[in-house]
């Protein structure tokens, strides 16, 4: 796969046959509104990462926006103007196949992190755009499979009077076949103050100081 970044001539000719073969993505992904992210980023700006992915058969398969940003003495890929400071994530074209997708998505991830590597950031925030979540072919956070820690916007309030099997009752079946798989993906640990000592309790900003150099 070749990748093309935002210095090429041929980069804005790729994004733009992305955008117009895949006219469901977020107008947040087009060229004029990552100029206005760089203008309003102002003096955090470093410079521009972005880039466009090309199959074997010359195909625009995926496209990522990536800006490098200065904080303090801190390098991220990040943006400023976005909620955390995050950028949205690469999306793939609509086209291309489950199987293909995900080596696809494993080498543009693989990219940010040569970046990341090559220019000193610690830190890589993104965001998943809702509007392109269908296009993606993915219910849930998805980023978390590269190695991102999950930190999502959705708030759910839930009546814990109720038991489990009543809560149970109450959820989408979509919904259960999400737990489900979770389960089987993760572990899962409820902390609180009957499950987690102080020492561990105080090893908590060293753990996510390790992961946020992700």
């Amino acid at each position: 796969m070749e990748i093309v970044y935002n210095k090429d001539p041929r980069f804005k000719s790729l994004w733009e046959t992305f955008l117009h073969r895949n006219i469901d993505v977020s107008p947040f992904y087009s060229l004029a509104w990552m100029e206005y992210q760089i203008a309003y980023s102002e003096e955090r700006y470093k410079d521009d990462f972005s880039f466009v992915a090309i199959d074997a058969s010359g195909s625009v398969a995926a496209i990522c926006p990536l800006y490098l940003e200065q904080y303090g003495d801190k390098k991220r890929l990040s943006y400023r103007g976005e909620y955390l400071e995050s950028l949205r994530a690469p999306i793939v074209a609509n086209d291309v196949s489950a199987k293909s997708r995900d080596k696809i998505r494993q080498a543009l991830f693989d990219e940010i992190d040569q970046i990341a590597r090559r220019t000193g950031a610690v830190k890589c925030n993104l965001i998943i755009d809702p509007l392109c979540g269908d296009s993606q072919r993915e219910r849930y956070n998805y980023l978390t499979r590269y190695d991102y820690l999950d930190a999502s916007l959705t708030t759910v309030l839930i009546d814990l009077h109720k038991s489990t099997s009543e809560l149970w009752k109450e959820l989408r079946s979509s919904y259960k076949a999400l737990i489900n798989k979770s389960e089987r993906i993760y572990k899962i640990f409820v902390m609180d103050a009957d499950s987690i000592t102080l020492p561990q309790f105080d090893a908590q900003p060293l753990f996510f100081s390790n992961k946020a150099e992700k």
